[in-house]
Order: C-alpha cells, then structure tokens, then sequence
C-alpha cells in the first residue's frame, strides 16, 4: 500500500516517460526535424552566401536605410517605388557586405584606415563625398564637409547615422573600384583569344 502511495506522488512524471517513448515509436523524429526547419525559415527572406537573412534583419536594415533616405532627401514620405528601391538597395547591400567584400578579403584585396581617411577627407576625395558636399558652382566645397563633420563630433544622431551611411558606402565603393582595377589591369587571355591570336 505503501508502494502505491508513492507510485501516485509520481504519476505524471511515470505518465511522461511511458508516453513520450509511445510517441517516438509513431512519429518519425525526421518529421520533427523538418517541421522545425520549415517553421524557423519560414521568417527568412533569402539566403546570401549560403547564411540566412531573417526578416526581422532585414527589416530593420530597410527602416533604417528609410531613415537616412528621409534625413539625406529631407522628405517624410516615399511612395511604393522608392520603398521597392530602399529594399533593393539593402538586398544589394547585404550581398556586398556578407559576400563580395568578405570574397575580397580572401583574396587578398582590403582597404585601409588610411586609405579611408584620405577618401573622407584627404586628397582623393571620394567620388560618394564629393557629390554631395557642393558649392553654388556644383563644385566640391571641403568647408561644408568640415561643417558637417563638426556637426557629427558634437553628437548629432542624424548627422552620425548620414556619416555611418556615407563611411559604408566608401568602403564598399573603393572595394568595387580595387575588383574591378584587378581585372583591367591583368593580362589573361582566354583559350579563344589565344585561338585567334594564333
């Protein structure tokens, strides 16, 4: 009686342990597997290099791509075509960030603190920089883009999320620009021009 008593004080834990064998035998765990699977990709929006992006990810990169398009362009609202080209522009973004400049790193081609110093505010002047701080002319003016560093060393939020922007989109410019002279300047012929060469 004794026993039995006590057997009671453990019956939902016995219940547990005889059930969940009972039910492994009749559901098949590759089942499991992929219910799991399907439900957790099921809030992913693509794949970059074989990583997901989850949408709550790119989500917040699109809001916040919103936001520095609102400060840059100074308007509030934006229709469906430009939503369309803010996602696009940080798919694309994406695609730089966590495959071409990472396969260009492993290829050995970087870009330096240096390098990006003197792109910002050296004497090779980014072409992403010189567009937008102009004068009346249409020229490049280096004294508002000092006026508008000054505003980010004093802490304006706007003016550092436009200088986090304008940083990115130098570095993944002078990436391009670094690919792209690789392949101008190299010599390889291909077996039809060696053909035809011949």
């Amino acid at each position: 009686m004794a026993v039995l008593e006590k057997l009671r004080g453990w019956g939902i834990v016995l219940s547990i342990l005889v059930a969940l064998p009972l039910l492994l035998f009749i559901i098949d765990p590759s089942q499991i597997i992929q219910t799991v699977q399907s439900v957790s990709s099921k809030y992913d929006v693509g794949k970059i290099g074989g990583k997901s992006v989850s949408y709550t990810d790119f989500q917040a990169e699109v809001d916040r791509m919103s936001r520095i398009n609102e400060l840059m362009s100074g308007n509030t609202s934006s229709s469906e075509q430009q939503q369309q080209q803010i996602r696009d522009a940080v798919w694309q973004r994406l695609v730089d960030e966590n495959l071409f400049i990472k396969n260009c790193k492993a290829a050995g081609i970087n870009v330096g603190k240096d390098e990006i110093m003197d792109l910002t505010n050296g004497e090779n002047i980014s072409p992403v920089i010189a567009s937008l701080f102009v004068d009346e002319n249409g020229a490049f003016s280096n004294d508002r883009l000092v006026d508008f560093l000054r505003t980010v060393e004093e802490g304006d939020e706007n003016a550092k999320a436009i200088w986090s922007y304008l940083q990115e989109q130098i570095l993944t410019n002078q990436f391009y620009n670094k690919y792209n002279a690789l392949f101008l300047n190299s010599n390889v012929e291909n077996a039809l021009q060696v053909n035809k060469a011949i």
